[in-house]
C-alpha cells in the first residue's frame, strides 16, 4: 500500500506536517520549494481552534518529506 507521502508526491504535491508552539499538528499537501515551505509557515501564527473557541499560535517546525525545520 502507498504511503501518504507517496500518494501526494505521485500527484505533485508534498507533504508538510506543521507544529505550533501550543502543540497543534496539522498535515497538508503543498506545492513549492523547502525554503518557500518554511518562508509561509515558520514564525506565522495560525488559528489552531474552531469558531467561537479561537487560538492563534506560531508555528515552531515545518516536516517536508520527513525532514524537520524549526524557526
Amino acid at each position: 500500500m502507498m504511503s501518504l507521502t507517496e500518494h501526494y508526491q505521485k500527484q505533485g504535491f508534498r507533504l508538510a506536517t506543521v507544529t505550533t508552539e501550543n502543540g497543534y499538528t496539522w498535515s497538508t499537501a503543498i506545492n513549492g520549494t523547502d525554503e518557500s515551505i518554511c518562508e509561509y509557515f515558520l514564525g506565522k501564527h495560525f488559528n489552531t481552534k474552531p469558531f467561537p473557541f479561537e487560538e492563534m499560535s506560531i508555528v515552531t517546525s515545518v516536516s517536508i518529506d520527513g525532514k524537520t525545520y524549526q524557526g
